[in-house]
């Protein structure tokens, strides 16, 4: 009989080893039963895309036209850094977040049938969004949206004979404001680590600048129209 204890004991502790095993992967990234909740920071590395119309009458850079139209399409990378808090209850998990981004965007000078120029640059931008989404063990797919905000540069200049001067050329930068919204999904790739992937919208608006070059009569003003601009961006946080 005590042979057949022992194989007893031995199976007994066989299947207490087994289900430790197959239950570690589940907790070892996450230490609660709401592991999304808390506080969390990180940075980006995105892709962009923008557009932007600018409609003048007679202004600088198309004087021989009664209206003019010049449009801008630019793209580039950029780096960020964003951080928030999540409150989660049972698969519903809902927050804050706040991101800062140093997109550094420019659209090519434009020369137009005058040879006048034009360009447009988003210096930086950022956001302030509330966020909800759906948590599935480690992973969380979420939306996103609230005011946005970035650094606005308009450059440009009416060149006279190939040359162009101080006195024809300015540059003004403007604080714009918009709506934004955005889709994503995040991982715990490791406890306390969180990746993200996410795809943003994100619209400034319109306003009025005045045109510099007071040479040119009914020039004062133009309209610029910025129109959207979209966001692929890889992100890597730490919750604490």
């Amino acid at each position: 009989m005590k042979p057949l204890i022992q194989k007893d004991s031995s199976l007994k502790l066989s299947s207490s080893l087994a289900c430790i095993c197959l239950l570690l992967p589940s907790t070892l990234w996450a230490d609660s039963s709401e592991p999304w909740t808390g506080f969390y920071s990180g940075g980006t590395l995105s892709f962009s895309t923008a557009e932007t119309e600018i409609v003048g009458n007679r202004f600088t850079y198309n004087q021989n036209r009664a209206v003019n139209l010049v449009q801008h399409d630019y793209q580039g990378g950029g780096i960020g850094a964003y951080a928030g808090w999540n409150q989660q209850r049972g698969y519903l998990v809902a927050g804050i977040e706040a991101s800062l981004n140093a997109d550094n965007l420019g659209s090519d000078l434009v020369f137009n049938s005058d040879n006048d120029i034009d360009q447009v640059e988003i210096k930086w931008s950022g956001a302030i969004s509330g966020r909800v989404g759906f948590a599935i063990k480690n992973a969380l797919i979420y939306a996103k949206g609230g005011l946005a905000f970035a650094k606005i540069r308009n450059v440009g200049g009416d060149v006279n004979g190939g040359v162009l001067t101080q006195s024809d050329a300015h540059s003004q930068d403007d604080i714009l404001t918009g709506p934004t919204a955005a889709l994503g999904v995040e991982h715990f790739v490791a406890k306390n680590w969180i990746a993200r992937l996410e795809y943003s919208y994100t619209n400034f608006g319109r306003y009025t600048q005045a045109n510099q070059d007071g040479a040119v009569p009914g020039s004062q003003f133009y309209r610029v129209n910025n129109g959207p601009g979209r966001r692929l961006s890889l992100g890597l946080a730490y919750k604490f």
